[in-house]
């Protein structure tokens, strides 16, 4: 049986969507993924549920949590593993006992609700004793830029209120930057996951999402970095195509208005030439009276 792909609203990410998003989301999941081998998994506003799917590859168990009906249908109808369990519920009620997760994760969540020490509470009644969160949110100082802002959004965070938030909550707390930028890679043919040396002008810079993992017990032998790949998704075609496309856009534009101002141009020579000859018409009455 086929399933139909859900429609991107412009918020929710779809795996059949490439390019920037593909690799803010997917990055994060396969970032997750390194915590949950052998755990119990809440995948909190799981949304289409691709990044709950693969959980399930490695962990014991998974929940995949949305508030949208739709959505949670899809998820079940297209990822159907033994470990995995999918429902729908509200991030600020959560529907499992208390202590009952090992590994909670949630990813854009914290900013489409304004309780956000509801939802942190809600967070640590559902975690076992030492379990671990993963949880991201939009910088809003770098995520909102111009006169652009996300209408799905009612409470965002910078980076010190969110480095607060969650310190409130988590006796021990890590804390990532996140962004996509251009890159170049040397891959050693022969042990391309070999020792690496890796060169960054960027990470200075300040970053588009927040990540942090938090936990009471301590975070040891944590990933430092993560990197995400995808060989069909090449950023600086897509921005190549998007201008080119933009200029032609434009190009359209302007000779839509050269053809108006030329069509206004003859109707005024046509007018002057009406009014001329009117002129002369009637000084050629006025001379032969």
């Amino acid at each position: 049986m086929t399933i139909k792909e859900l429609e991107f609203t412009g918020e929710r990410y779809v795996p059949s969507l490439g390019g920037e998003i593909e690799l803010e989301h997917m990055n994060r999941y396969h970032f997750a993924n390194t915590f949950v081998k052998n755990k119990v998994v809440l995948d909190i506003a799981c949304g289409e549920g691709y990044g709950s799917a693969l959980f399930a590859k490695s962990a014991a168990k998974v929940y995949g949590v949305d508030i949208d009906e739709a959505t949670v249908k899809h998820a079940k109808g297209k990822y159907i593993q033994p470990n995995l369990e999918f429902f729908q519920g509200s991030c600020l009620d959560i529907k499992l006992p208390d202590h009952s997760i090992d590994v909670l994760v949630s990813f854009e969540t914290l900013e489409h609700i304004e309780e956000h020490d509801t939802y942190l509470s809600e967070i640590k009644r559902v975690l076992k004793p030492g379990g671990i969160m993963l949880i991201s949110t939009p910088n809003t100082e770098e995520y909102n830029k111009g006169d652009y802002k996300n209408e799905f959004h009612l409470l965002e965070l910078n980076e010190a209120e969110f480095k607060s938030l969650i310190q409130k909550y988590f006796q021990n707390t890590l804390f990532y930057n996140q962004q996509v930028s251009s890159t170049s890679f040397i891959v050693n043919t022969e042990t391309p996951l070999g020792k690496s040396h890796f060169v960054s002008k960027s990470l200075t810079l300040k970053p588009k999402y927040l990540i942090a993992v938090g936990s009471d017990d301590s975070l040891e032998n944590n990933p430092d970095l993560s990197v995400y790949l995808n060989q069909d998704t090449d950023l600086i075609a897509e921005l190549h195509k998007e201008y080119q496309g933009h200029i032609q856009r434009r190009e359209e534009e302007v000779k839509l208005m050269v053809e108006f101002f030329e069509g206004q141009l003859s109707l005024i020579k046509k007018l002057k030439s009406n009014i001329i000859a009117k002129s002369f018409y009637r000084l050629y009455k006025k001379f032969r009276s």
